[in-house]
């Protein structure tokens, strides 16, 4: 509802009154919030901030990469075991993809890699000295 303007009304709204000789005027009850309630807000603040920060939208990405890697070096060694030439640098290579775990801030990600990775430890164990 729109109401009437003119420089004899007075506004109808009771948070606020506008006339002719004062002005206009904020109401008597302060609307800002207590100070109490800005230090209760801060502490959730200040750690989303921090959350934010600590986001790296390239992580999942990386992650990816890795597993796709070790899945081309699990690949690589299939081969060589069924040419019966098995590669020393595929299996050092596979070693150090499979030494970290890859984090991609993603659940369903992450438990495909880890299966991967796992893969990737039993072949590494089956060739071991």
């Amino acid at each position: 509802m729109i109401s009437p303007v003119g420089p004899n009304l007075a506004a109808s709204s009771p948070k606020a009154s506008f006339t002719r000789s004062t002005g206009f005027h904020l109401p008597a009850q302060s609307t800002a919030p207590a100070a109490s309630q800005i230090n209760a807000a801060s502490p959730a603040s200040l750690s989303g901030l921090l959350a934010l920060q600590e986001y790296d939208p390239d992580r999942p990405r990386r992650a990816l990469r890795r597993g796709q890697a070790m899945l081309a070096k699990l690949s690589r060694l299939q081969l060589a075991i069924l040419s019966t030439q098995e590669d020393a640098t595929t299996l050092t290579e596979l070693a150090d993809l499979a030494a970290a775990p890859a984090e991609a801030d993603d659940p369903r990600l992450d438990a495909l890699l880890a299966q991967v990775r796992m893969r990737a430890k039993i072949e590494l164990a089956k060739r071991a000295p």
